[in-house]
C-alpha cells in the first residue's frame, strides 16, 4: 500500500522549464536542462556544497565508485548514500559510516537546496523585482 503524493504536487512548478527557456542555448545538444548548481551559477544564486570531509565520511566511502567527487551530488544519494541510510535505519548497520554522520550529511544536502530553489523561483516568476 503506497502513499498518494498527488495532493502534494498541486501547484508544483518544475523550474527546469523556465530554466531551459532562458538558458537552452547554453546547453550541449545531449542535455535537456541544466544541472541545479549550474543554473544557480548562471542566475547568480549562491549554493553551498555539502562536503564529505565535513562529516568525516571522505575515507569511509572511498570504495564506492559512484562517489566521484569531494562533495555530495544527487546521484550519490540515489546510488549509494540513500541505500546505506535506509539499510542503517533498518538494521543499525550502515557499513563504513556512522548513521548519525550520514543523516547529518543527507539532511544538510537536502536542506541546502531549499533557499536557492526559492530564489530561482522568485527570479523566474518575478523578474521585475530587485535582486
Amino acid at each position: 500500500m503506497g502513499v498518494d503524493v498527488e495532493p502534494l504536487l498541486v501547484g508544483h512548478e518544475d523550474l527546469k522549464h523556465p530554466a531551459t527557456e532562458r538558458h537552452g542555448n547554453r546547453l550541449p545538444e545531449w542535455k535537456d536542462f541544466p544541472k541545479f548548481e549550474t543554473l544557480c551559477d548562471w542566475e547568480g544564486v549562491e549554493t553551498t556544497p555539502t562536503y564529505y570531509s565535513d562529516y568525516n565520511l571522505e575515507t569511509s566511502l572511498q570504495g564506492y565508485d559512484a562517489i566521484d567527487s569531494v562533495h555530495v551530488q544527487g546521484k550519490h544519494i540515489g546510488q549509494v548514500l540513500g541505500e546505506l541510510y535506509v539499510d542503517g535505519l533498518d538494521s543499525g548497520d550502515t557499513g563504513p559510516c556512522s548513521i548519525d554522520d550520514l543523516e547529518r550529511l543527507i539532511s544538510h544536502y537536502a536542506t541546502g537546496d531549499i533557499e536557492p530553489l526559492f530564489e530561482l523561483d522568485r527570479l523566474f516568476n518575478c523578474p521585475e523585482e530587485p535582486v
